[in-house]
C-alpha cells in the first residue's frame, strides 16, 4: 500500500496559509485516494463531493497552485515529484515478488538437498537465520512497506485497504435495495460475494458515482423489462452502468440533455418501484 506523502511544514507553506479547511481537507483526502489507487495525481471531479469537499473548495486549490484542471476532473501539482507514481510502485512490487521468489527457490532447493532434519535447514529456516533477517518476508505493522501488494486470504479477505476491511453502511443499504427490487420481480437475491461487495465500493470510491446516483439505477434497470433479466448482481451494474445510462438517455419526450434524461428516467423508475411499494399514492 502506497504512501501520500506530506512534508511537516505543509501548514506553513504560502500556498497553504490562506486556504480554508475543507480544501486542505479536500486535498489531504483526494490525495491518500490517488496514492491508493496509482492514479498519478488525477482526481475525477465526481470525486470531489465523495471527500466533502465542493466547487469551491476545488477551485481554491487550483487558484493556490496545489491542483489543476485536467481532462475530466483535477491533477495534484508535480505529483512525480513528491509522491510514487505507478510506474515504480509497480516496479517495487515485482521487485518484492522477485525477492520472495528466490528466497522461496532457495529454501526448496535447502530442503532438496539436506533433508528435512539436517542442521543446515534448520539455521536456514529458523527466525534467527541471516537469510530471514536480510530479506523479511513482512514489514512491520508500524512502517509498512509500500512496495508490498495487498496480502488476500482464501476468501479474498485483503489485509489492507481500509475501504475493504472496514464496514460501510451505503455499500449494505445499495445492496439490499438490489436484493429486493430482484426478488420482487421473481428472481432470487445474488450471493453477498466480495466481487459483489467491491463492485458497489469501486463505483463509490472509483468510478465517482454518488449512493444517490446508484439506487436510482437499480430501481431503473429493474424496473426495465429488458435489463431487469441482465442485471442480477451489483458485479454486473457496475459492469452496465454506462450502457444503462445510454439506453436511460435515448430521446423520448422533452429535450433535456442527456444527463438529465438519465437521472430524471431513473427517478421515474424509482417512483415506480415505490408505487408497488404502496410508499406513494399513483
Amino acid at each position: 500500500m502506497p504512501w501520500f506523502k506530506v512534508d511537516d511544514g505543509f501548514h506553513g507553506h504560502p500556498k497553504v496559509i490562506g486556504l480554508s479547511a475543507s480544501a486542505v481537507g479536500l486535498w489531504l483526502l483526494a490525495g491518500t485516494w490517488a496514492a491508493q489507487y496509482l492514479t498519478d495525481g488525477k482526481v475525477p471531479s465526481g470525486m470531489v463531493p465523495r471527500f466533502g469537499g465542493s466547487a469551491d473548495d476545488a477551485s481554491e486549490l487550483v487558484a493556490s497552485g496545489l491542483w489543476h484542471v485536467s481532462d475530466g476532473g483535477y491533477s495534484f501539482h508535480e505529483w512525480a515529484k513528491y509522491q510514487p507514481t505507478k510506474e515504480d510502485v509497480e516496479a517495487e512490487r515485482e521487485a518484492a515478488r522477485e525477492r520472495m521468489r528466490s528466497v522461496r527457490a532457495k529454501r526448496k532447493g535447502t530442503v532438496a538437498n539436506t533433508g528435512e532434519g539436517s542442521e543446515e535447514v534448520r539455521a536456514n529456516t529458523g527466525e534467527g537465520s541471516e537469510e530471514v533477517r536480510l530479506t523479511p518476508t513482512q514489514p512491520s505493522p508500524a512502517q509498512p512497506d509500500p512496495a508490498q501488494p495487498p496480502i488476500s486470504d482464501e476468501m479474498g479477505n485483503s489485509s489492507s485497504g481500509v475501504a475493504v476491511a472496514t464496514p460501510r453502511p451505503e455499500i449494505d443499504r445499495l445492496l439490499n435495495i438490489l436484493d429486493t427490487e430482484i426478488i420482487r420481480n421473481g428472481g432470487r437475491a445474488p450471493k453477498r460475494t466480495k466481487k459483489n461487495i467491491d463492485a458497489v465500493r469501486l463505483m463509490l470510491d472509483r468510478d465517482g458515482y454518488t449512493a444517490d446516483q446508484i439506487e436510482r439505477a437499480i430501481r431503473w434497470c429493474q424496473a426495465d423489462e429488458f435489463w431487469r433479466a441482465n442485471i442480477l448482481s451489483a458485479s454486473k451494474l457496475r459492469e452496465k452502468y454506462e450502457q444503462l445510462r445510454a439506453a436511460a438517455a435515448r430521446p423520448s419526450h422533452g429535450h433535456a440533455a442527456p444527463d438529465d434524461k438519465f437521472h430524471d428516467t431513473l427517478e421515474r423508475g424509482r417512483r415506480l418501484a415505490a408505487m408497488h411499494q404502496g410508499e406513494i399514492a399513483s
